[in-house]
């Protein structure tokens, strides 16, 4: 199966250096001809701006691009992608608004949202498909998809909040990890060594909670031993209402996920 990508961003290229793992033909898309060329040269795969050529000669085609331009590029394509599968990044894009789009209904659809650690496979990605696939072909996207990380088939009326789950969250820990380095610093420490102190208290912290048969909560009170100084911590996040905090974020993210596409 030859793969295509349109949109080489952060996402794309994330997706393209995963795949590159299992050797997956690639076939990049860009309609400026020295960007297509900057691009071949820096992913390491073959990126054309001829878009006719891009789909004739692509089995599957990822949509990785900005949402102000999707419906730009659906158009451009549609008349020639009607054999093609088409695997969707765009979020707010569900699956009955990219058919009509499309203007055919049994183009094939398959929508995955990945996050950024899709570059060194460590992505959780959801992923639903229209109901024209066969399980063999289920099995061919799910062995390409697998090698952004995990996968996880679930109903796309759950698209949304694993969009921000999945998704949007890697950000909140990168943002957490920045702020630990930030006071890491302040107390002395070096840039460095204070960003590998909080990201390795991340990545175990992490990994215990994946192996455990504790609960987030239940692990949380075991470090949080009253009278301890972690508590007192605690207090702090719960006197700030951190909880709130998080899921004030979660429904502003989900209000501009469903208004994307909403018009």
């Amino acid at each position: 199966m030859k793969v295509g990508i349109i949109g080489l961003g952060h996402m794309g290229s994330s997706l393209v250096k995963g795949m590159q793992n299992d050797h997956v033909q690639i076939l990049g898309y860009h309609y400026d001809d020295q960007k297509s060329v900057n691009l071949s040269k820096e992913l390491d795969i073959q990126v054309t701006s001829n878009l006719s050529e891009f789909v004739q000669t692509t089995d599957l085609i990822i949509l990785s691009v900005r949402t102000n331009i999707v419906s730009s590029i659906i158009d451009q394509i549609k008349n020639l992608a009607q054999d093609k599968i088409i695997l969707s990044l765009i979020s707010g894009l569900s699956i009955p608004k990219m058919l009509a789009m499309f203007d055919h209904p049994n183009q094939k659809i398959v929508r995955i949202m990945p996050n950024l650690n899709a570059e060194i496979q460590m992505s959780a990605t959801g992923i639903c498909y229209t109901n024209n696939f066969s399980q063999l072909e289920k099995d061919e996207i799910n062995s390409l998809v697998q090698n952004f990380g995990e996968i996880y088939e679930i109903p796309e009326e759950q698209f949304e909040i694993f969009t921000i789950l999945g998704g949007v969250s890697p950000a909140w820990f990168f943002k957490m990890i920045n702020v630990m380095q930030e006071i890491g610093v302040e107390h002395g420490m070096n840039t460095e060594l204070a960003k590998k102190v909080a990201t390795q208290a991340g990545i175990g912290s992490l990994t215990n909670l994946m192996q455990s048969k504790y609960s987030p909560l239940e692990l949380m009170n075991q470090v949080a031993v009253p009278g301890g100084v972690t508590i007192e911590s605690i207090k702090v996040l719960n006197e700030h209402q951190f909880d709130e905090i998080i899921k004030k974020a979660t429904k502003k993210a989900l209000e501009k996920d469903k208004k994307t596409f909403s018009k």
